[in-house]
């Protein structure tokens, strides 16, 4: 919550001092609420710099998703104009829309970030190996939803992304996954907390 509290409003739009942040669904269902629908993300812009938060499930997740990149056009932003993109974990629901419709990367000027601990749990050969069959899908759709920023060069830890954006902090965070984190925005006096994504 912008201001004195720290969790999400249910609303589409934030002004938190010097940043303007946008929730952005990924679906074309009505969402009174889009804070909490699974797979949202957020766009952050402060001056000419812009950032993403997650980047949503995609199209290729269900017929009537992959419109983080529209909704975000919906707001005045072109993908072009996001330089980074920060996850709060490498979960399907949130990387998916990181893919175009012809499989390149959406964000073609975008730095990849998450956590060193996430990377190594959803990327790692043997993790796919060892997951239950229940789950491969899952990771496969990460793997292939990432594998251009990581062919690309674009993936890094983290930890190094932040001075892109003075003011946005990474904090650790418990979840159903290693390496979940959340991200605070501190400007003006005032706080906005973007917690994890994921179920």
């Amino acid at each position: 919550m912008a201001g004195s509290g720290w969790a999400l409003e249910s609303k589409a739009q934030w002004q938190v001092g010097e940043f303007e942040v946008f929730a952005l669904p990924d679906t074309r269902l009505p969402q009174p609420d889009p804070t909490q629908q699974s797979g949202v993300a957020y766009a952050i812009r402060k001056g000419r710099t812009v950032v993403l938060i997650n980047a949503g499930r995609g199209a290729r997740q269900g017929h009537d998703l992959g419109l983080v990149a529209e909704n975000l056009k919906s707001v005045g932003i072109a993908p072009d104009e996001v330089s980074a993109v920060f996850l709060t974990s490498m979960h399907a629901d949130l990387v998916g829309g990181l893919l175009a419709p012809n499989a390149q990367r959406q964000y073609k000027n975008a730095q990849l970030f998450a956590s060193a601990a996430a990377m190594q749990y959803w990327l790692a050969d043997y993790s796919y190996v060892q997951a239950p069959d229940d789950q491969k899908v899952a990771f496969a759709t990460t793997i292939t939803s990432v594998m251009p920023y990581v062919q690309a060069g674009k993936l890094q830890a983290v930890d190094e992304g932040i001075a892109l954006v003075p003011g946005l902090k990474v904090l650790p965070l418990s979840g159903s996954t290693p390496g979940c984190v959340g991200y605070l925005i501190e400007s003006g006096g005032q706080k906005l907390l973007i917690p994890q994504g994921t179920p």
